[in-house]
């Protein structure tokens, strides 16, 4: 029986995070107004610089939004308050917005998705369900990355040349972020037709 061919892969370093592409390349997202393909991208004040390739809208968006929110009945005063916050933690320390008695109150995640925190609240253009998970991609690029990655039978890790002519490993490249299921044999082929069919937007 011939041996089985393999597709080999070389990793590479980690350069499709949100805030890599932010500032030297551009991400993916739902158009606030058409809901068509808009991209956005990091402009010299520090704002996210949109637009939309299918109704030509443009705009510049803050950057953050709140993660979380506090809410119940202050201890103090007796009033409901509802409060936003930059971070999340399960139990949160904040004044009442009414009496300013500080207290311990309960938090939830306003969304589950980090990028939502930092494009401002816009919803990535590149997402699909697969089981119980998200399959997304920044960009076309990364999406060409995540392909490659997932019809590779061979995944060789992302090395560099040191000042002495040594190849080394590096322990954190862009499959090592990877999630565990993504990266399961198992879930190659339907993985793979999710990717393809986003390869189509």
């Amino acid at each position: 029986m011939a041996e089985r061919d393999k597709r080999r892969f070389v990793d590479q370093s980690a350069k499709y995070t949100v805030w890599f592409q932010l500032r030297y390349g551009h991400i993916l997202v739902h158009c606030p107004r058409c809901g068509g393909k808009a991209q956005v991208c990091l402009d010299d004040n520090g704002l996210l610089h949109l637009t939309c390739s299918a109704c030509y809208h443009t705009a510049k968006i803050r950057r953050y939004k709140y993660l979380a929110k506090a809410k119940g009945i202050c201890q103090h005063c007796g009033r409901w308050f509802n409060v936003r916050l930059d971070t999340f933690y399960p139990k949160v320390k904040i004044s009442c917005p009414h009496c300013g008695q500080v207290q311990i109150a309960a938090a939830e995640k306003t969304d589950d998705i980090y990028w939502h925190h930092y494009l401002g609240g816009l919803a990535l253009y590149l997402t699909e369900r697969y089981k119980n998970h998200t399959v997304w991609a920044l960009n076309q690029d990364h999406l060409a990355f995540l392909i490659d990655y997932t019809r590779a039978t061979l995944r060789q890790k992302a090395y560099y040349e040191g000042a002495d002519g040594r190849r080394y490993i590096l322990t954190q490249s862009q499959g090592y972020y990877l999630p565990k299921w993504f990266k399961l044999a198992k879930n190659r082929a339907g993985i793979l037709k999710v990717l393809e069919r986003m390869q189509k937007r």
